[in-house]
């Protein structure tokens, strides 16, 4: 990947992040439901797409730290009381 093209790559996640949400808004419940529909560990997967779901997850089920509005005063407690 050339620098120009990866320098694109950042900025358009570096932008994904600020507009979105700091905190996700899933129950544990819908995580092992979305889990359990797409891994039964029965048929192998592509590492690529193992990936790009696990990616997926994560800038969609975890606190965005990087987010610029996020100042690191959420802990996982508060943003379980918060709900």
């Amino acid at each position: 990947m050339a620098f120009d093209e990866l320098r694109t790559v950042v900025a358009k996640l570096e932008s994904a992040i600020a507009s979105g949400p700091i905190v996700p808004t899933v129950t544990p419940q819908e995580i092992r439901s979305y889990l359990a529909s797409r891994y039964d560990f029965t048929t192998p997967l592509a590492l690529d797409e193992v990936a790009a779901d696990v990616e997926g997850m994560l800038r969609t089920w975890q606190v965005q730290v990087t987010h610029p509005r996020y100042f690191g005063r959420l802990t996982s407690w508060k943003v379980a009381t918060a709900r």
